[in-house]
């Protein structure tokens, strides 16, 4: 019986077993599963609801075996329970026990029916891969409620703890001993603790509900409860590096029992082809092997048909799969093994073998394998023709079961046959089906407008889908996108969220992109330039990046809580500016011609050159703005400026457009000034905002005035005034600076700039 009829066939037996009798009695008054969760969510706290779950403690045994001696006495606090926490699968089924033991078959009736609806709203929209989606449930009573349910026992059950990823899922492997099959499930019990925390903005964030679930986490091995004894043991292991510290500890838990470390360390193993750790992951899955866990079997079968120092052992491997192939059913541990090889020899032409393995599970109509053949076609020829007949009948069959990834590629294939509107539908599906690949197709559709209409906020929503299952590619996206937006106190706290959460994956460019924001700082950030310099060095003590030495180097020239060090700013920037980078060259530059490095000399305008030579439009400007004021003594020459800033106003750098303008209107040598062009230029730049710097409406006023157009020009210079005494009040040099251009266009005189070297 295959997974998803496996869970449909469980609320048929429990529906039917209670409503036989009397299904109109059944359904008399009960919550449907919906108004369940409604009012189980209407909680006053999480803290409250699972204090729901306080009487189980006293009314169920080791097993979750309701001890109806205890029924009598409980029945009270037990309804009370029920009343406020209705959505929950254990309580319901304790209830429908103590209405057995007290003969109310109605009461009985109505708790089944309800846990059964329960169940069916759980599994509903559950595709087929294997146990990967969680079944949501509140507590893990719930869990074993699930489990004592089905009438399957439990092989084992473990937090699986990936790095980076949330929810935190408790899987679990039940055996029918009936039929010696074995099932694989998930559960998440995370996601309704969230609900409670909507009103919060960091809970959207995957560090803030990582950080929850390790909390609640320690809390519960407080109380000695096995499972959650071993994922925080787990938990601390992870926290150790480097790698290879991080496997020695998860050895020393396996060894120990921990299922969740023997899985993890295996698991890594088995995906990576690290000779160095496959012995011991060979010893620590052979007890599970032995009694005949599916997933031990299949990552042994990896380990002995593919080794990374020794001879393949295919016979051993090939007993392996068929013994997992017949607890699984469906050739369901063939099409695994295929996959991970497929990731273990980085998706390398597979083995024989496991093309044999692989091929035997999709003429079965495996999904996954079937979704793998089409993918190992589409990889041998991407020249963009159609897939084989076969290959194309075998991947919508995988899609049509509910195989994400199926479903994703079958939308990909869609999309190469131009049918986009299908294309997206299935990619949709996908992407409902928490396919990270799915999720970042449709973020990348909406935002660029290919095959849609472009969308942002659709493209921030599958970002957030795709961000929160742990994709760090879309975490960065986020962070991107709202430090384009206007800064805010909000757009501030949105960028840290999300670079917290990708840093936290020790993902480089995050902890760089993190240090960035808390050295500009602002208000609303949680820490600033002390944190900013740890992480620049934190990175620079594993990795060769030129832009985390730059933001270094910014903050050692006097920023609040870091000491400064020029010299170490100087060798720093120069390190990289010697290799040719560009915005190393333009840094250096402009700190050697602000003199702050003490002296000032030419070098400054060398290294801008060779920086604006390539491109570098900040260079440009910066280059565009010494030659026009002199500002290192090496002569003043306007016209080589105005060049300049045309250059970094072309390749968009707002600042040299202002300035720009501003040359142009004002510049003291006539032949070079050009008030037309410095209007078009400054009147296109002020229209691309709805507030604008002082700067700039100081700029349009002078190519106004410099137009004849003064009594615009007053206005203009008197709206800078405003915005200046709102905005800096104490700035009375620049304020007096503009009452005396306002003055002079008052006097129908235009403004003529005579620059002394600044």
């Amino acid at each position: 019986m295959r997974q998803t009829e496996f869970l449909r066939h469980l609320v048929t037996v429990l529906v039917f077993a209670f409503t036989a009798v009397n299904p109109a009695l059944a359904r008399e008054g009960t919550l449907t599963a919906a108004q369940s969760w409604e009012k189980s969510l209407a909680a006053p706290s999480y803290g409250a609801l699972i204090e729901s779950y306080d009487v189980l403690e006293k009314l169920q045994d080791d097993s979750g075996d309701t001890r109806t001696d205890q029924c009598a006495e409980l029945q009270s606090t037990l309804d009370q329970a029920v009343q406020s926490n209705p959505a929950s699968l254990a309580l319901q089924l304790a209830a429908a026990d103590c209405a057995n033991v007290a003969n109310d078959r109605s009461a009985a009736e109505r708790h089944t029916q309800i846990f059964a609806e329960l169940v069916r709203l759980a599994i509903a929209e559950l595709p087929a891969d294997y146990g990967e989606t969680p079944i949501e449930v509140i507590s893990e009573w719930d869990v074993m409620a699930f489990i004592r349910a089905s009438g399957e026992v439990p092989i084992y059950y473990y937090y699986d703890q990936r790095q980076g990823t949330f929810p935190l899922n408790l899987r679990v492997a039940l055996l029918d001993r009936e039929r010696e099959t074995e099932r694989w499930l998930s559960f998440d019990y995370f996601k309704t603790a969230m609900h409670f925390f909507r009103n919060d903005p960091t809970a959207r964030f995957p560090l803030f509900q990582q950080q929850f679930v390790y909390s609640v986490l320690a809390n519960w091995a407080e109380s000695s409860r096995s499972i959650t004894l071993d994922a925080s043991a787990v938990q601390t292991a992870l926290e150790n590096s480097p790698l290879a510290a991080r496997l020695q500890a998860l050895a020393r838990l396996g060894a120990q029992g921990n299922i969740g470390a023997v899985f993890r360390y295996a698991g890594y193993c088995a995906y990576s082809r690290s000779a160095d750790c496959e012995t011991t992951a060979t010893d620590l899955l052979l007890p599970l092997a032995e009694v005949r866990s599916a997933r031990a079997m299949i990552l042994l079968a990896v380990l002995k048909a593919d080794p990374a120092a020794s001879r393949a052992d295919e016979k051993s491997a090939r007993i392996l799969l068929d013994n997992a192939d017949r607890r699984l059913g469906n050739h369901v541990a063939s099409a695994e093994f295929a996959a991970i090889m497929d990731t273990r020899n980085a998706r390398a032409k597979l083995s024989s073998f496991a093309r044999k393995r692989l091929k035997q599970a999709g003429k079965a109509g495996n999904p996954e394998a079937e979704w793998l053949i089409a993918l190992h076609e589409r990889r041998a020829n991407s020249s963009g023709s159609k897939l084989s007949t076969k290959a194309r009948a075998g991947l919508m069959h995988a899609a049509q079961s509910g195989f994400p990834n199926a479903e994703a590629l079958l939308a990909s294939e869609l999309w190469r046959e131009g049918d986009k509107a299908q294309a997206i539908r299935w990619m949709q599906v996908a992407g409902a089906h928490r396919s990270v690949s799915a999720q970042s197709w449709l973020a990348m559709a909406y935002a660029d407008g290919n095959g849609v209409e472009t969308d942002l906020d659709k493209a921030t929503y599958w970002r957030q889908r795709a961000a929160r299952n742990g994709d760090i590619e879309s975490m960065l996206w986020l962070a991107g996108h709202y430090r384009k937006a206007d800064q805010t106190v909000e757009t501030r706290q949105l960028q840290e969220g999300w670079l917290l959460s990708a840093a936290a994956t020790d993902n480089v460019d995050a902890m760089i992109a993190l240090a960035d924001l808390y050295r500009i700082g602002g208000e609303g950030l949680k820490s600033g330039p002390v944190l900013a310099e740890r992480l620049y060095r934190k990175v620079l003590e594993t990795q060769d990046r030129a832009d985390a030495r730059r933001g270094l180097a910014a903050l050692l020239f006097g920023t609040d809580g870091v000491e400064q060090n020029r010299d170490e700013a100087r060798k720093l920037l120069n390190a990289d500016a010697e290799k040719d980078d560009p915005l190393s060259q333009t840094d250096l530059g402009v700190h050697i011609i602000n003199g702050d490095f003490g002296t000032i000399d030419q070098t400054g305008r060398a290294w801008l050159k060779k920086a604006s030579d390539r491109g570098d439009a900040r260079a440009s400007a910066n280059l565009g703005i010494a030659l026009y004021y002199d500002s290192d003594g090496g002569g003043r020459d306007p016209a080589a400026a105005i060049v300049y800033l045309s250059k970094a106003a072309e390749n968009g750098n707002d600042d040299a457009r202002n300035n720009l303008a501003w040359v142009l209107c004002t510049v003291d040598q006539e032949p070079l000034r050009d008030p037309q062009r410095g209007l078009s230029v400054i009147r296109v730049l002020i229209g691309e905002r709805s507030v604008n710097p002082v700067a700039w409406i100081d700029t349009y006023a002078a190519c106004q005035a410099a137009s004849g157009h003064f009594d615009e020009a007053v206005r203009l210079e008197e709206q800078a005034i405003a915005a200046a005494r709102k905005n800096n009040p104490s700035n009375l040099k620049a304020i007096k600076r503009l009452e005396t251009y306002a003055a002079g266009y008052r006097k129908s005189q235009p403004l003529i700039e005579h620059p002394a070297r600044k």
